[in-house]
């Protein structure tokens, strides 16, 4: 199992950026499907795995795990349902379009398939041609916003439960995805600190889902143009928050409090030797909240 783990922890780094444009050309093909059978879904974000979690995937996978192109949800497409009486025909839609290699009720009246899918995507040194890969698509319905409490936000542990729980953090991130049309990774963001969030005022969890249910359409808007100057493929999870952050920050209108707040936890050295690029970056922020 550690020679396998370890062969295919390689080809996930050799293959992810091809793997990240396939999940995009997956959407797009959907998407273009949907649009072709009148059919309204809201959002449909694709998902890449996390290179940390190809091990546990890898011990519970169903399926007989060779080599990475046999592990269905190494890529996976999220799609929600406008109305819960569409999720069948989405279902039906995806059965008459693609192969289905297996497919499940969930619990919650949703439907979960593996499909298969040929992208003609490549590798990054252009050796490995995609022609097949098995991606898992989820259809479900709205999901519910989720409960705030009152509670202080305390640590990491905390937040990564809000982001991955709660309603407005998972539709933020869908919806930046879809705007600048990257995949979602299933990594964490890693600037959730408690220490950031009480720079900006933000102490407790109810407050902070406030903050992204009043900025919603603006953070989306400001994470698009932020991201059109230099496109990333591949967001991680808990995305909305870090674009709040900067949402907020450039509403000050304050350079010194921009840099400020980037350097927390950074060392002197770092803060001195990264000083001019902060400042060009908290230029960035600002001119971009102008904007939008």
């Amino acid at each position: 199992m550690d020679d396998l783990f370890l062969r295919i922890s390689d080809d996930y780094d050799r293959y992810k950026k091809g793997f990240i444009d396939a999940a995009i050309v997956f959407k797009n093909a959907v998407r273009t499907m949907f649009s072709r059978q009148g059919i309204v879904a809201g959002l449909v974000t694709p998902f890449i795995i996390d290179h940390y979690k190809l091990q546990d995937h890898l011990l519970n996978c169903d399926y007989k795990c060779r080599e990475i192109f046999d592990i269905p949800d190494i890529l996976r497409l999220k799609v929600v349902a406008s109305d819960p009486a569409d999720i069948s025909k989405i279902s039906g839609a995806l059965d008459n379009e693609f192969r289905i290699v297996s497919a499940k009720e969930k619990g919650d009246g949703g439907v979960s398939k593996v499909v298969e899918f040929g992208s003609g995507e490549k590798s990054a040194d252009e050796k490995v041609e995609f022609k097949k890969l098995y991606i898992t698509v989820d259809i479900r319905k709205n999901e519910e916003p989720g409960v705030l409490g009152e509670d202080p936000i305390q640590d990491f542990d905390t937040l990564k439960t809000l982001g991955n729980k709660i309603g407005i953090v998972k539709y933020i991130d869908a919806a930046i995805c879809d705007e600048t049309d990257s995949v979602l990774c299933e990594s964490f963001v890693y600037m959730y600190e408690k220490e950031r969030l009480n720079f900006l005022g933000i102490v407790t969890i109810l407050e902070l889902g406030d903050m992204l249910e009043l900025y919603r359409d603006r953070i989306i808007s400001f994470s698009k143009a932020l991201l059109e100057a230099t496109p990333i493929r591949s967001l991680v999870k808990g995305i909305s928050v870090m674009y709040l952050y900067y949402l907020l920050l450039a509403e000050t209108a304050d350079k010194n409090k921009i840099v400020d707040f980037m350097n927390l936890g950074l060392s002197p050295k770092v803060q001195s030797s990264q000083r001019e690029e902060m400042e060009r970056f908290a230029d960035r922020l600002m001119a971009i909240r102008m904007k939008i």
